[in-house]
């Protein structure tokens, strides 16, 4: 099991280098992000984001 904090979350880099740990714990090779890999990560962090700020909400 692995915890990513946000700002692991945040960076991609520093989130590559976790999968690429984890890849390899699991027995597979992390070739890195492939074609629109990057988007799709920036979209999930937008939806988590979102979500955090809708069910969490920092006190006003």
């Amino acid at each position: 099991m692995v915890t990513v904090t946000a700002a692991q979350f945040d960076s991609v880099y520093e989130f590559s280098e976790i999968m690429a740990k984890v890849s390899e714990k699991v027995g597979k090779r992390f070739r890195g992000w492939g074609p629109g890999q990057i988007e799709v990560h920036m979209k999930l962090r937008q939806q988590v984001r979102k979500f955090h700020r809708e069910h969490f909400p920092l006190g006003d």
